[in-house]
């Protein structure tokens, strides 16, 4: 349990870090959405969005993203919508949403990391010290 903990958190941890690199250092591009369809991964609900967008070169890229389902938004995305999104500067396949760039720090994936790495380190802290005794 406390390496999976350890591995749930490092996964977080890199998210985390890809996320604020895209924040300060990706370039803006608006998507059109191809497909939009709702989906569900351990109660947490969000929409599957399939984009379209091109790059500063006008290179196509086509990406798998998920719009986080919040109970105050007023629309729901359609195959048409145009959607902002974050790329890399020098791998442009690399993306994510400008609304899930922009979450609070609370909902962003460095809390979980912290408090998975904690865990896990404590539970890896616990069984050492029970197998030397």
């Amino acid at each position: 349990m406390s390496l999976a903990s350890l591995c749930v958190s490092g996964y977080e941890m890199r998210k985390a870090f890809h996320y604020r690199h895209l924040r300060q250092h990706g370039l803006l591009a608006t998507a059109t959405v191809l497909t939009a369809r709702p989906v569900s991964v351990l109660h947490n609900y969000g929409i599957r969005l399939d984009v379209h967008y091109r790059d500063s070169k006008n290179r196509p890229y086509q990406a798998c993203l998920v719009a986080p389902d919040a109970e105050d938004r007023f629309t729901e995305y359609q195959a048409g919508d145009q959607v902002f999104l974050r790329y890399h500067q020098q791998r442009p396949a690399l993306c994510e949403l400008e609304e899930v760039l922009d979450t609070p720090w609370w909902r962003g994936p460095l809390v979980p990391a912290i408090l998975l790495g904690g865990a896990g380190c404590y539970f890896l802290w616990e069984a050492i010290s029970s197998f030397l005794k």
